[in-house]
């Protein structure tokens, strides 16, 4: 069997962005909002204020990357994810989801690999082969 750490393929980075997902497809969607707790180009790990227990697996996220610019705010990263796991944080009084990203609009894999390249990964990230492509880009 294999554990967590063998299926990882990218480095993890600490970061605490806003974020909204809106679970399901079509255009009139619920939109929940809560942040980041750690990413990968692969998938994220986040805590929402609110998850509902049968929501689809497919889901669109929207991140919110902070900026030590004021008044600068960069458009947020789009991806549709497919969401794994969505288990109440008691702890929290909150859901903590786990994602793992299935493709990304417009430049956002670029934006986000840009963005993570500058920062520190987890210590305890433990990548495989990081040439691997964790999602096909979709322009729209």
């Amino acid at each position: 069997m294999m554990n967590k750490l063998d299926r990882r393929n990218f480095l993890r980075y600490p970061v605490c962005w806003k974020m909204a997902i809106m679970p399901g497809h079509g255009s009139i969607r619920e939109i929940h909002h809560g942040q980041t707790q750690n990413l990968s180009l692969g998938g994220a790990s986040l805590l929402c204020h609110h998850y509902p227990e049968n929501a689809p697996e497919d889901a669109t996220i929207f991140l919110f990357v902070a900026t030590q610019q004021i008044g600068h705010k960069p458009a947020p990263i789009k991806a549709r994810v497919k969401v794994l796991l969505s288990p109440p944080a008691t702890d929290r009084g909150c859901f903590r989801l786990s994602l793992e990203f299935a493709e990304f609009y417009g430049d956002a894999w670029l934006v986000l690999s840009e963005i993570l390249a500058a920062r520190t990964p987890a210590i305890n990230s433990q990548p495989g082969d990081s040439s691997i492509l964790p999602a096909y880009r979709v322009d729209k």
